[in-house]
């Protein structure tokens, strides 16, 4: 593609692009114009209604100013209708005060008329002859007020009766017109308050529907046309009607205006707002399409409590949005043409550009044919070292690798190391706390081995000592031995000198020396016996405890050398203990140094994959850019 081309193409795309984001732009904008067309009319029906109520609100306040006026409580004033007249006088300044009024009067308790304006409120003088014969006692104003039926407001004041619209002839026969007007009446009462007649305001109902032509005319500015403007009273009655037919020249159809009542006749929106007597939009069908209804019921003014009429304004749907789609339609149209404008002005500009640029592209190319030649060469060069430094790096990341897997064995090893030596110490420590254990025994034995000796000791002294008392006892035994021969040697002599005598007792004490003697010899032996028994256990028990006493010095000394050789192993297991102890802290250091340099290979590693990336990326990178400058260089050889 020609550079000339792709010129014109750029600036006819950012043509299109404003086009296309300004038509966008105006179709978000459209719902919200829509939106603000009906608001529009809404707005339109509030307002009406809220200048009916206050010019309404003035002229209820109007007949209760007039209420005690003091020349109507001069019955000479009645009946005199000149211009001279107080109460005349009065009148006809009330009626140009207003500038609303048509007709002012008073009027009897009985319905005939006091008294009466003269002249209007532009100071024309009025023919009121027609109303001195009058009698208006059947009027529902004059009825209401003198049975004190008066409206009241919201704020609880109240005085005046509000009666129509309706024809009144009498009006129309003074003021002329077809005498449509509102009736504004309240008491008339003298100085003590008592009721002396009933006083009454004429306001034509042409200044109602004034207000309602103005805001027709608002809709025809707006481009509104084929719309429908209504006031409905408190029933659904239509009061006025004003169409595009009509709205040049307003005439009072009594076909319609008075009779015709929406609410009975089906009509959705008359329904709906006599039922909720609020304010709102509505969308209906008819046989010529679909209209937008727009309503605002009334709600008074001030003391003015209002008679419920509703202000209802209807739209043919087309005809609401005629305005605003013909503006888009305008502008749609206005921007196809701008693109086409501007589609022609980038053609235009992009062949001058050419012009201008057709000159320096020979000098371009020739410079672009140097830049090639040139960059083609320092790129080639950048191509062959980056792929140079891929290798080294890739070589370097294997050595990384190796160095962190050799770095991670070696941890796992001095990690073993570490746990053989930690295990050997608790070995140790265990086999320390068990010699503890075993040389408390054995100082316990040797405590006892002597203390056995001791005892033994002490035994063979005893048994020593009991051998000395059985030789003793035993020398006793001997002497009653001996001493038991010569009493057997006495019995015997005394049994022979017995036998030579006949002395019966002492034959008698002679038996008895001799069982005495023979029993004695006897316990005597055998207590010889027993104590040479005795004797030689006593001598065999000290040989016994000799050698016990031997055997326990030996096991003495033994448990004293055994005592001073754990004492010794002790000393050489201690120092033990503190060297695993050592040795196993120095594995650890160890450890801790292999995996910092692990770590530093892994970062290494990571930094070498790093690099390769990166020589990588540059690589891709560099024969990017040189096929974007073959490109670019063709490109301009081509323009």
């Amino acid at each position: 593609m020609s550079l000339r081309i792709r010129i014109i193409a750029s600036l006819s795309l950012l043509a299109f692009t404003f086009v296309v984001l300004t038509m966008l732009l105006l179709a978000a904008k459209e719902p919200s114009l829509r939106t603000d067309a009906r608001d529009s009319n809404a707005y339109l029906v509030q307002s009406l209604s809220q200048q009916i109520d206050r010019m309404m609100a003035e002229r209820y306040r109007e007949v209760q100013q007039i209420q005690q006026n003091r020349n109507a409580q001069n019955p000479g004033y009645w009946h005199n209708f000149s211009d001279s007249n107080p109460l005349t006088a009065d009148i006809n300044h009330a009626v140009a005060t207003s500038d609303m009024i048509a007709l002012s009067m008073l009027v009897s308790s009985r319905g005939d008329v006091l008294a009466v304006n003269s002249k209007d409120a532009h100071g024309k003088s009025l023919d009121t002859a027609s109303l001195r014969k009058q009698n208006f006692s059947e009027r529902r104003w004059f009825n209401d007020a003198n049975d004190a039926r008066f409206l009241k407001g919201s704020n609880g004041l109240s005085g005046s009766v509000v009666v129509g619209p309706y024809n009144e002839k009498a009006v129309a026969n003074v003021v002329g017109g077809d005498g449509l007007v509102i009736a504004f009446s309240t008491q008339a009462l003298n100085r003590s308050g008592r009721q002396i007649g009933v006083w009454v305001n004429f306001v034509p109902f042409a200044r109602v529907e004034q207000i309602l032509l103005s805001g027709y005319d608002a809709l025809m500015a707006r481009g509104i046309d084929g719309g429908e403007l209504l006031l409905l009273d408190s029933r659904g009655i239509v009061l006025a009607d004003i169409t595009a037919a009509n709205h040049q020249d307003y005439s009072h159809d009594y076909d319609i205006i008075g009779k015709l009542n929406l609410a009975e006749a089906g009509v959705k929106t008359a329904e709906e707002v006599l039922k909720t007597k609020k304010p709102g939009t509505a969308t209906t069908r008819t046989d010529n399409g679909t209209q937008i209804e727009n309503y605002y019921y009334s709600s008074g003014a001030g003391d003015y409590p209002g008679l419920g009429w509703t202000v209802l304004v209807r739209t043919p749907k087309h005809a609401l949005f005629a305005h605003i789609n013909q503006t888009i339609n305008i502008l749609y149209l206005f921007l196809l043409l701008m693109f086409a404008g501007l589609v022609a002005l980038a053609i235009w500009r992009g062949e001058r550009l050419m012009q201008r640029i057709a000159a320096p592209m020979t000098t371009v190319k020739q410079q672009a044919a140097v830049f090639e030649a040139a960059t083609g060469a320092l790129i080639a060069d950048a191509v062959t070292a980056t792929h140079s430094l891929r290798s080294d790096t890739e070589q370097l990341t294997s050595r990384m690798q190796n160095t962190q897997l050799d770095a991670t064995k070696m941890t796992e090893s001095a990690n073993a190391t570490a746990k053989r030596a930690t295990d050997a110490t608790s070995m140790a420590e265990a086999i320390d706390g068990a010699l503890w254990k075993l040389a408390a025994q054995v100082k316990k034995t040797h405590s006892a081995a002597t203390e056995a000796n001791e005892v033994s000791t002490r035994s063979g002294k005893s048994l020593q000592t009991l051998g000395e008392r059985a030789s003793q006892i035993s020398e006793a035994l001997q002497a009653m031995a001996a001493i038991t021969s010569q009493l057997h040697l006495l019995a015997l002599n005394a049994t022979i000198e017995s036998a030579r005598g006949d002395n019966g007792g002492f034959t008698t004490v002679a038996g008895e020396l001799k069982s005495l003697a023979t029993h004695t010899a006897k316990a005597t032996e055998a207590l010889t016996q027993k104590l040479a028994r005795f004797e030689e256990a006593a001598q065999d028990a000290t040989t016994d405890i000799g050698a016990i006493q031997d055997a326990v010095y030996d096991i003495a000394k033994t448990a004293e050398s055994t005592q001073s050789g754990i004492e010794r192993q002790q000393t050489s297991l201690t120092e033990l203990i503190g060297g695993l102890k050592q040795v196993a802290a120095d594995i650890a250091m160890i450890a801790q140094s292999i995996v910092t340099v692990e770590m530093h290979a892994t970062e290494g590693a990571s930094a070498s994959e790093r690099t390769q990336r990166t020589a990588t990326t540059l690589k891709d990178q560099l024969t990017s850019t040189k096929e974007k400058l073959d490109m670019l260089l063709g490109a301009v050889r081509a323009a």
